[in-house]
């Protein structure tokens, strides 16, 4: 996971949203890190900040996922 992928708490925002043992929690938060990040390294910014922002907006709204995910 790049440090950037979880700096604004995106993925524990989503995981803390979501019913179930805080084991599975942490899953869902490891699992949409690893997406950020493979999003960022694909991301044709020169800028890592804008890279990671493109992946926050490319990723979605959070609370849906979370919803989803529920």
């Amino acid at each position: 996971m790049s440090p950037n992928a979880s700096e604004n708490g995106l993925p524990s925002r989503i995981a803390a949203m979501v019913r179930g043992p805080q084991s599975l929690r942490e899953d869902i938060a490891d699992e949409i890190a690893d997406h950020l990040a493979c999003h960022e390294e694909d991301e044709p910014a020169a800028d890592p900040a804008a890279a990671h922002a493109a992946a926050v907006r490319a990723f979605g709204n959070a609370e849906q996922v979370a919803r989803e995910l529920r």
